[in-house]
């Protein structure tokens, strides 16, 4: 007997035949859709099912979350800019990146639907995760092997987080990072800022110290469209 994918569809929440056989399969083509763009996010396996509703940090991050709660409305508004977050906290393990992970899967199922509301064509890209010290490895290693394929690759990645809709900032600290490196990620930045597109961070370090990695400029149009939380309490890694 076929069953149905409610419990696997990310849409199913708004959609008015989940649960209902023929249309609720895996064949389904917004389930097959919107799947596309969860894969090509680049977020970490442990978070793909994470949501605002099911988030384990939500108990012990209450305040953050109800402040979260009203934001991710805004993905789904017209004519309303979609502001910058900071999430901050100098512990690591608090949740931090569970919860912009969350905002990111919240944003492609939010935006994606309201794509399809308005009959306007999905982006194939929604959204990006960006894992800096993977990413900053990676830069490494290409520049110290002179891989022209690998640094093409790091070329291309700087437009892609550029120019995609939403984008999570994983580890924005960037203490021990080149002078070339920063540059690249302060065009990213910059970029973003300049067409006004909505940036999630996360930090182990106050916003304020942006300046000292960027300049004051950058940091003061960063700051200004942005909502600075910072999560209290010890670790809770393992817990997920």
């Amino acid at each position: 007997m076929t069953q149905t994918n409610e419990k696997n569809c990310p849409l199913s929440g708004v959609c008015n035949v989940a649960g209902t056989l023929p249309q609720c399969t895996t064949d389904c083509s917004p389930y097959i859709s919107v799947t596309r763009r969860y894969k090509a996010s680049q977020l970490p396996k442990d978070y793909t099912t994470t949501f605002m509703s099911n988030s384990p940090v939500r108990a012990t991050q209450e305040a953050i979350y109800a402040t979260l709660d009203t934001y991710i409305k805004s993905f789904s508004m017209d004519g309303v800019r979609i502001k910058n977050v900071y999430l901050m906290s100098e512990s690591p393990g608090t949740g931090k990146t569970t919860t912009a992970s969350a905002l990111l899967n919240e944003y492609i199922r939010r935006r994606f639907m309201y794509y399809v509301k308005r009959k306007e064509e999905v982006p194939q890209e929604l959204a990006l995760f960006l894992d800096m010290t993977e990413w900053q490895n990676r830069y490494n290693m290409a520049t110290m092997s002179k891989d022209e394929d690998k640094l093409d690759g790091i070329a291309k990645d700087i437009e892609r987080y550029s120019e995609v809709e939403f984008l999570v900032i994983d580890d924005i600290g960037l203490r021990t990072a080149t002078e070339a490196f920063r540059g690249y990620v302060h065009t990213i930045i910059n970029a973003r800022t300049t067409n006004s597109l909505p940036i999630v961070f996360t930090s182990n370090v106050p916003i304020t110290e942006l300046r000292n990695v960027f300049d004051d400029r950058l940091y003061d149009r960063v700051r200004d469209q942005c909502i600075e939380l910072p999560f209290d309490g010890q670790s809770k890694r393992g817990r997920r």
